[in-house]
């Protein structure tokens, strides 16, 4: 059947990420921001309070700059990457994200339906690729610890933002991958010094709510929503109208048919569809509170018209448990890099083995519940978490899976 009404409005952006003293909200900075600003279009009643209204400012200064464009491509040299960050526009949008991290983040949004716009995520992806930016030359210039405070910056940013949706997820995730992917190429320039505050910034960010369900929360309310907004929509205008409404192929439209059409038959279908929907979020609630080793798919039958219908509205949820949890590898990979690398400044050689470190479950392989992946080979290591189970013809698989790493080493 086809996606999920959610993702209609996200698909570029799915794409996207598969390919890889001012107040900030008074009356006077909405009388002087442009018609077709972010803002304009995000914050509906701006407060000053919310950091999100100062991320959204963020991503209007950064479209505003002449570099944007130039400053989400790869292949950079340091000297452009100076001038984008000198130029005024980019300043200003640094400092905006900045300051909303010093404040309270939370959604802007009083509704939310699978029709409601987020075009303020692909700018917050953009932001991030500068912040990476800023970080690299900071890198450049034997400034570690400043950049190391950058990447705490990109690192919360992608925390904050996952709020509504799990598009916020999704591009919360990818902040904080790009952020992680640069830090990965630069780890032998860290001191022993710069080891530590890294591992702090690790510490720091496990130790925080994780988001996922945060995001799942929002997504099963805005299911709910959806599913009220199509019952009536199915009443008013018939079939195929929902099909046209939610981007159904033929296939679907099929089934969509086969739902009766007298008003009654279609709230008591419904209502049937709610119930398992309500069923599915329950057992995927009792799923996330295990350990992420031990959960298991949880899978919505789909043998008669209502499983059918509820198909409509249930994204494949275990690709976005298994990105939390990639995520999370990720940054007890780095944790544990930092440790290794510290150890070795101390030592003047690597541990033979993590357990010397007593890292405890920074160690721990989310994917297993085993101990990450370490082999030294001479004066080098690599460092890996197993990974996900992979597609049988996956070219990138390693004994059944897709391993995780940081390091170009690895």
């Amino acid at each position: 059947m086809s996606n999920p009404p959610a993702f209609r409005w996200t698909a570029s952006l799915i794409l996207a990420l598969a390919l890889s003293g001012e107040r900030a909200a008074d009356a006077q900075q909405k009388s002087s921001a442009p018609p077709t600003s972010l803002f304009r279009k995000v914050i509906s009643q701006p407060t000053g309070q919310n950091g999100y209204e100062d991320l959204v400012l963020a991503g209007d200064a950064l479209q505003a700059s002449r570099y944007y464009e130039e400053s989400q491509k790869d292949d950079l040299s340091l000297a452009m990457k100076r001038q984008i960050l000198a130029d005024r526009s980019v300043v200003r949008a640094l400092e905006l994200v900045r300051r909303a991290l010093q404040k309270p983040v939370s959604s802007p949004r009083t509704t939310l339906s699978y029709r409601t716009e987020l075009p303020e995520l692909q700018v917050f992806r953009a932001l991030a690729r500068v912040l990476v930016l800023q970080q690299y030359v900071l890198l450049a210039d034997g400034r570690a610890p400043e950049a190391i405070g950058v990447a705490r910056t990109c690192l919360r940013m992608g925390q904050v933002i996952q709020q509504d949706t799990l598009i916020h997820g999704l591009v919360g995730m990818a902040v904080g991958a790009i952020c992680l992917q640069s830090l990965g190429k630069h780890l032998d320039q860290l001191s022993a010094r710069d080891c530590t505050l890294l591992y702090n910034v690790c510490t720091e960010w496990l130790s925080q709510p994780n988001p996922q369900a945060q995001v799942l929360r929002s997504e099963r309310h805005l299911n709910r929503v959806t599913l009220t907004e199509i019952r009536e929509l199915m009443k008013q205008k018939g079939p195929r109208a929902v099909a046209e409404e939610l981007g159904a192929d033929d296939n679907a439209l099929s089934q969509l048919q086969a739902i009766p059409t007298a008003p009654e038959a279609v709230d008591a279908l419904f209502t049937t569809v709610q119930k398992r929907l309500d069923e599915y979020y329950t057992r995927l609630d009792q799923e996330l509170a295990k350990p992420s080793w031990e959960r298991k798919p949880v899978e919505q039958e789909a043998s008669d018209l209502a499983g059918h219908v509820a198909g409509f509205f249930l994204p494949n949820y275990q690709a976005v448990d298994t990105r939390y949890i990639q995520e999370a590898a990720r940054m007890r990979l780095l944790a544990s890099h930092c440790a290794i690398r510290r150890f070795r400044w101390e030592h003047n050689r690597l541990p033979e083995r993590l357990a010397v470190l007593n890292l405890g479950e920074l160690a721990v392989d989310p994917f297993t519940g085993q101990t990450l992946q370490y082999e030294t080979r001479g004066t080098r290591y690599t460092l890996t978490s197993v990974g996900a189970p992979a597609p049988a013809d996956d070219p990138k698989a390693v004994n059944g899976r897709l391993p995780v790493s940081i390091t170009p080493a690895d």
